[in-house]
């Protein structure tokens, strides 16, 4: 049975870095899409969204960021990860406001409620463990000084791994006053606490959560809850719970101890935590998949399927996925569904292409080990790869082969989310420079592999960094050139840092979290934050020249062409600006830009999550508008382009796509690779470099 749904018209399809692609449900305050992050399309997410019912009620937007609150400050392995949040615009009634949003770890799993509702009640020792797992994710949320307090099997995922507790709506500081002073839940009173119920919610503390454990883990072994749905306090009050059908022996016991009115009487965490590992053995996730009966599995990876056709990958199994199972189990194979897109009525239609016949030639293809999802660099006669994993490999231009000097992988130990820089330096071939998730921009000579860290932040570099090459005084007063290198932190802090003398200094602070990827032209950087708007910082000095503001978020670099620098967003409009400052012209892409342009002399190409590329004149500098040249819709989005004197190279989905220059017809067949491709190609010379997600490199020739 399908569980996930179409957006409707209403829907966002995009909300700050993540491109929504279904309904996945929803909780008591918001909307839950399936999602991707667009610079990471490798990172699934779960997007929950205030609804617009609740949206203007300050009361439940309070209650809506407590969760994100709450998710941020929790580290446990059986709660989804956190990932990001902000404000989204959403139209109501004529009326634009701003509604808050979290993004979490997308988990494979399905509501434990659903699960017994379809399969019936569990194994005694599977509900030992799932037991386990959720009272591990109460434990770390109570080492935080917070409280759930809206447990309950709607809120308990089960994946092949275990479970997963989600949805903190209701969670707050323990010792601090709640801002919803009703004395009565909001909402079924079948695995509240009777302190709860009674007091109202600041009433409820970490014993209201070893209730609801034992609540929940009755109807993990029984198939019911401790009271009816329609129940109200004086019934509950007045009435014990149902315990028919709890298993004797410690499993009953432990269950019907937590159900215990008086608080205090309740087990203690130490208590819980004990019993716990004497029937688990303390073996985390790695029995829970054998102890799984068939039908329960069967339904997830009917579930794995459907978010599998929903996203285009088939996830990590740490997350719920595992090996996809649908032969063994001898379930039907899903039909991928049909995707039909709706040419924008406001550009023409592309004429026919003539049938293709021209092949690619492939040079070599190199096998890397990890994820590659930030953009290769080609330097001479190397090519430098950089994987999610922490790893920087130099590969040969001529074979792919390692270099004869050094064979194997610089393992930097960090996670690595964009691609290198490389600086020539002489006799030693180049300097490449990467920046990592903990904060660092680590300096690798190509030849000898030797590693030196040149930049320590205090937040995740997330951007390729950039080199100026900068005219600086000498001890003579003479003009020398030096390199300095600039990195952008994901707090908004631009960096600099002098690579002739390692000295770093702190050159800007933007008001909001960085965006997208650095450029640099004439002596200023360019750098966009999460406010949508690009700024334009001297290089020198620090001071902003000036801010040019958006309707979206930049997500990718600015181009600079000419005396130009042209602007791309999630809002849909390619921006023509003068290097000096001053918007000159703009064009409506017709769809949010996730990728940064490309252009030549007379045109610049923009291509929009919609999967369709567009040119747009740029030869005539006095006009307000951009002229339309042509677009061709490649049928996927598009993770990166390249220009050539007579061709535009396209990435999208698994394929490699060459556009002619001036008509936007396909002039070759589409190459295809082996998974997604996350990056632009690279055109060095006659040749064509491509890399897919998957951690293959393959060089093309353009002759």
């Amino acid at each position: 049975m399908p569980r996930l749904r179409r957006l409707l018209d209403g829907d966002p399809r995009a909300i700050g870095d993540f491109r929504l692609l279904a309904r996945l449900g929803g909780g008591g305050f918001g909307d839950v899409y399936v999602a991707k992050r667009r610079r990471h399309p490798e990172q699934l997410a779960a997007v929950k969204v205030l609804r617009d019912s609740l949206g203007r009620d300050p009361n439940s937007a309070q209650r809506f960021l407590s969760e994100i609150t709450a998710i941020r400050d929790i580290k446990s392995a059986y709660m989804p990860k956190f990932r990001e949040f902000g404000l989204t615009a959403r139209g109501l009634q004529g009326v634009t406001e701003q509604y808050p949003w979290v993004a979490t770890r997308l988990i494979a799993g399905l509501p434990l409620k659903e699960i017994i509702n379809r399969c019936g009640p569990l194994p005694e020792k599977m509900v030992w463990h799932l037991g386990a797992g959720i009272f591990t994710a109460i434990a770390d949320i109570h080492d935080t000084g917070q409280v759930h307090r809206d447990l309950k099997p709607d809120n308990v995922l089960v994946a092949i791994n275990g479970p997963w507790v989600i949805d903190l709506g209701l969670s707050h500081l323990m010792g601090t006053r709640h801002l919803d002073d009703s004395r009565y839940r909001q909402g079924p009173f079948q695995y509240a606490a009777p302190e709860w119920w009674k007091g109202g919610l600041e009433a409820a503390g970490t014993m209201a959560d070893i209730y609801s454990l034992g609540a929940v883990l009755l109807f993990a072994a029984t198939g019911h809850a401790p009271y009816p749905a329609e129940v109200l306090p004086p019934q509950v009050e007045s009435s014990p719970p149902d315990l028919h059908d709890l298993p004797e022996g410690p499993l009953g016991e432990l269950i019907e101890s937590c159900l215990i009115r008086i608080e205090q009487l309740r087990p203690k965490l130490a208590e819980l935590r004990t019993e716990f590992s004497l029937h688990t053995s303390n073996v985390g996730r790695s029995a829970f998949p054998d102890m799984l009966p068939k039908q329960v599995t069967s339904m997830l990876v009917e579930h794995l399927g459907e978010l599998a056709d929903v996203t285009g990958t088939w996830g990590p199994a740490k997350l719920g996925w595992g090996p996809d199972l649908r032969q063994s189990l001898a379930l039907p194979p899903r039909e991928k569904p049909v995707q039909r897109r709706k040419r924008r009525d406001s550009l023409p239609d592309v004429p026919s292409s003539p049938a293709l016949t021209a092949e690619w030639s492939v040079n070599w293809t190199c096998e890397v080990e990890g994820w590659i999802r930030g953009p290769l660099a080609v330097h001479e006669d190397m090519v430098v790869v950089a994987t999610l994993d922490g790893s920087v490999t130099t590969i040969s231009t001529q074979d792919g082969t390692p270099p004869t000097i050094r064979a194997e992988s610089v393992r930097t130990g960090a996670v690595l989310h964009a691609g290198p820089v490389v600086v020539p330096d002489g006799a030693r071939k180049g300097t490449a420079y990467v920046g990592d998730a903990d904060g660092f921009v680590r300096a690798i000579e190509l030849l000898s592999g030797q590693e030196e860290v040149v930049l320590e932040t205090g937040a995740a570099i997330e951007s390729t960094p950039v080199t100026v090459r900068s005219s600086i005084p000498g001890t003579d007063n003479s003009a020398v050139m030096a390199d300095r290198l600039y990195a952008v932190t994901s707090d908004g802090v631009l960096h600099s840092v002098d690579l002739r003398t390692r000295e770093s200094m702190v050159l800007y602070r933007m008001e909001h979290p960085a965006t997208g990827m650095l450029a640099t032209s004439s002596g200023l950087i360019f750098a966009a934050c999460a406010d949508g708007s690009v700024s334009a910082i001297d290089a020198i000095t620090g001071e902003r020249a000036w801010q040019l503001p958006t309707d979206g978020q930049v997500l990718a670099a600015p181009l600079k062409q000419a005396l130009w620098l042209y602007v791309c967003g999630t809002d849909g409009v390619l921006r023509q600006v003068p290097i000096e400052g001053g918007q000159k012209a703009t064009a409506k892409v017709g769809a949010p830009v996730h990728c940064a342009p490309v252009g030549d002399m007379y045109r610049v190409y923009v291509a929009g999550c919609d999967g369709v590329v567009s040119a747009y004149n740029v030869s005539h500098p006095d006009r307000e508008e951009l002229d339309l040249a042509w677009t061709s819709d490649v049928g996927d989005e598009v993770a990166g382009l390249a220009v050539t004197p007579t061709g535009v190279y396209v990435s999208a989905g698994q394929r490699l796509m060459e556009l002619d220059r001036t008509t936007g017809h396909a002039t070759r067949k589409p190459f295809p690779m082996d998974s997604p491709i996350a990056t632009a190609p690279v055109i060095s010379g006659r040749n064509c470099y491509v890399a897919s997600l998957g951690g293959v490199v393959r060089c093309l020739s353009l002759a």
